[in-house]
This record gives structure tokens, sequence and C-alpha cells, in this order.
């Protein structure tokens, strides 16, 4: 089973990130370990100086995809997705403490930005946030989280067959280069 579980979730990630946009290309999915993962999904390192909020919700929705494999097909949850959601809850902190992404979800008033309380106020080092504002940010990141998470679900629910095609292979092959992944989704493998 956890084999199993550990194809469904590298799956999730992988099959979560092309239908997302993501541009980064998927170069390996393994299910050997490496450090503390149980397994990998390595995507290009393509450095991107200015990321749009598109590519990092896309990159979020990615991150998301390994937990939502494993609810979707066994119902069931491991602690596989521990350093998925730190790193997430990392990107979506920085895009709405220090970019300017995302809006308070209980704002009454949108204000000019649209951020509500938040404006255009960033956390720095030597500025720490009123008590409102503070709170008004953990909505906000949790707002893009719980976004990421519910996208990451409709899109694995739309493409099980994908999912299920991804899953498999790894299982079967314990490991699926770049090429293999796209030839997988394309029908062509």
């Amino acid at each position: 089973m956890l084999f199993r579980s550990i194809a469904a979730h590298e799956a999730g990630h992988a099959v979560c990130g092309t239908l997302a946009g993501e541009k980064r290309r998927v170069e390996e999915i393994s299910l050997y370990q490496h450090g503390e993962a149980l397994g990998v999904t390595v995507s290009s390192s393509e450095d991107n100086a200015l990321p749009a909020e598109s590519d990092l919700r896309a990159q979020l929705i990615a991150l998301m995809g390994g937990r939502v494999a494993e609810e979707l097909l066994f119902h069931e949850y491991t602690g596989g997705a521990s350093s998925d959601f730190a790193k997430a809850t990392d990107l979506a902190t920085l895009m709405v403490t220090r970019w300017g992404m995302g809006s308070d979800p209980e704002a009454v008033t949108r204000g000019v930005t649209g951020r509500g309380i938040l404006s255009a106020i960033a956390v720095t080092d030597s500025a720490r946030p009123s008590v409102e504002v503070a709170a008004a940010q953990d909505r906000a990141v949790r707002a893009i989280l719980d976004d990421a998470y519910a996208r990451a679900r409709a899109l694995l629910l739309g493409r099980m067959d994908m999912l299920d095609a991804v899953g498999g292979y790894l299982y079967e092959h314990e490991r699926m280069t770049g090429d293999e992944f796209e030839a997988l989704v394309d029908g062509s493998l």
C-alpha cells in the first residue's frame, strides 16, 4: 500500500502542475527515497526572478496535488505532504506579506488596492504589522492555500484517467523521465 500511495502522491504533483499550467517542465518522477522524501517529482529549475501571481498559484496547485491524489485514490492521508504543506505555506506567506498578492477574504471594504486592510503593506525585518493586519494576512494566506487545494482537487477529479495512468506507470516502473511523462500525458506511450 505504501508504494502505491507514494506513486499516487508523486503522480498528483506532476499531473496538477501540468494541468494548472505550471511553466516548469517535469524532468523526472521517482519513487526512490531522496533524503527524507520517499519519492520526488523534479521540475526544471528555470530562474524566474519576477514570477507572476498565476505562476505562483500554479506552483501551489502542484504542491497540493500529492495530498489530493492520496485523498481521491485512497480516502486516506499519509504524512507525505508535510514538506509540501510547509513549502506551500512559505510561498503563500511571501505572496501576501512581501509581494502584495491575495486579499483578506473577510474584508468589508476592499480599498484602493482590493486587498482590504492589507492595502500595500509589506512586512519587512524592521516593520511588524499590527494585530489586525497580521490576522488579515493569516486569513489571506489560508484563502490562497485553500484555493490551491480546491483547484488541485477539481483538476484531478476532471482527469482521473491521467492520474491513474501516471500513478500506474510509476508503480510499475518506479521511475519516469520527463519525456516518458509527456508521452504518457499526450497518449503516445
